[in-house]
């Protein structure tokens, strides 16, 4: 397991919570769960990088995420509205790199528990 920080108190927000969850899933390599919260179509656009479309894709690219080995996870902010929603933060990976992230997600409807059908990730690599 990694260390998470997350200060963020998702409390009576359903949809947060779904989204750290699922963040926290892929930093463990927990490719089976992370998968649980998308749709079979999922649109994933790693910017400027990579773009995946349906599960069996996403899940090929989720299994590369094994070689970022991260170590820590600081989530620094989940934000949800309506069928949208975007979390931020810093992982640090075995190899002493720190990448900031920030995901930004579509879900397949403003209901609470929706499913998850586009991220756009974005990614930068900070100096030491």
């Amino acid at each position: 397991m990694i260390n998470v920080i997350c200060a963020e108190d998702c409390g009576n927000a359903p949809k947060k919570q779904q989204l750290k969850d699922y963040t926290i899933a892929c930093a463990n390599n927990n490719f089976s769960s992370a998968a649980a919260f998308v749709t079979d179509t999922i649109v994933w656009d790693i910017v400027g990088q990579e773009r995946f479309e349906g599960i069996n894709r996403y899940t090929q690219a989720l299994e590369r995420l094994k070689e970022e080995n991260i170590t820590e996870l600081h989530i620094e902010n989940i934000i949800t509205h309506g069928n949208t929603g975007a979390i931020n933060g810093t992982k640090k990976l075995g190899n002493g790199t720190t990448i900031a992230f920030c995901d930004v997600f579509i879900f397949t409807s403003t209901r609470r528990n929706s499913s998850i059908k586009a991220i756009s990730s974005y990614r930068i690599p900070l100096c030491s």
